[in-house]
């Protein structure tokens, strides 16, 4: 090979190797960027309540703990069981 030859192609390597870290850094900076807005997006949605237990659940969520202690009282005999009658 001619010192031609070999200086061309050291020069085309360098040329890519420049293009191929400045096109890195613009995705890198893209990825970086697109993941704090993700991140700000679930935190505003956080604190706007948008994960929080609707209304209707802990309605009754409540409903079963109130009848799970009334059964347990009466498990332990502190109190008569309830006269209500199932509809089914």
């Amino acid at each position: 090979m001619s010192t031609t030859t070999m200086n061309r192609r050291r020069v085309l390597e360098a040329l890519a190797a420049d293009r191929d870290s400045k096109s890195a850094g613009v995705a890198t900076k893209v990825g970086i960027g697109s993941a704090a807005v993700v991140v700000v997006t679930l935190v505003a949605l956080w604190l706007a309540g948008f994960f929080s237990t609707p209304e209707e659940v802990l309605a009754i969520r409540s409903l079963v703990d109130a009848q799970i202690a009334e059964l347990e009282r009466v498990g332990r005999n502190e109190a008569p069981p309830s006269e209500r009658r199932s509809t089914r």
